[in-house]
């Protein structure tokens, strides 16, 4: 990057002679992370509680995050919302997905491929792909080169709305989790974690509370994340019921 800190003051100064911008890191850091005045705190707080020394690494991450992100056609979306029909709102009922739900997801349907579509986004809100459900027995098919080792399923609002993430597995367990009053949760849309992904959480995040699958692959998941995390409070959940037990 293009800019020096000042270790004494927090001040930073762009040295490329057509900008020779400058101001406090605060500033730096919610310019190039895409970030709001609390996750710029909570960013500093931990990189200063955990990981003293990788300050630069850090920052690095979000470049690298912006440069690897491809923008999902909106069009695509907008179609596959307006083509909820009478038989894909039908599914999404008996998966215990209700109307509002619908709206507020943008979930959309395929007539072609028999399938219900859930938008994917990257953690700064932009529209990276689609994860699709066939109606009929349980075949998925997302669309090609779907990040999901660099962004988590709802990370981009979950994020701005507590300290505290939940983590799941699947989209419709976010949006059930989210249906019963829980809106900062996140699914991690399989059976593993990323290397990105966990700094994700540890990104944006103080306190965990794993809610992942309770047969044996959901426990072994959540026990991964819950050792690569750094000094988060962990809380193990269920959901059940529309209530989650810790």
């Amino acid at each position: 990057p293009a800019f020096t800190v000042s270790k004494t003051t927090g001040q930073y100064l762009c040295y490329n002679p057509s900008c020779d911008a400058r101001g406090n890191l605060e500033y730096l850091i919610s310019q190039v992370g895409n970030m709001g005045h609390f996750e710029v705190a909570r960013f500093i707080r931990q990189i200063h509680k955990d990981r003293p020394d990788t300050f630069y690494d850090d920052l690095e991450d979000i470049f690298t995050e912006k440069e690897e992100f491809k923008l999902f056609p909106q069009m695509i979306l907008d179609d596959l919302h307006s083509g909820l029909n009478d038989r894909s709102k039908n599914y999404f009922y008996s998966r215990g997905i209700l109307d509002d739900a619908m709206e507020y997801f943008y979930l959309g349907y395929s007539e072609k491929q028999d399938m219900v579509t859930v938008p994917l986004h990257s953690p700064d809100g932009m529209p990276v792909g689609i994860i699709g459900r066939s109606i009929e027995g349980k075949r998925f098919k997302n669309s090609d080169n779907l990040p999901r080792s660099l962004t988590m399923f709802n990370l981009h609002r979950a994020k701005k709305l507590s300290a505290t993430i939940i983590v799941c597995e699947s989209s419709f367990d976010a949006i059930r989790i989210h249906q019963a009053g829980y809106p900062n949760v996140v699914a991690t849309l399989g059976g593993g974690i990323s290397k990105q992904n966990v700094q994700n959480l540890n990104r944006y995040s103080s306190s965990i509370i794993i809610a992942t699958d309770t047969d044996e692959a959901g426990r072994k998941l959540g026990n991964e994340i819950s050792s690569r995390l750094s000094n988060k409070n962990i809380t193990w959940a269920s959901f059940d019921d529309g209530v989650i037990y810790p």
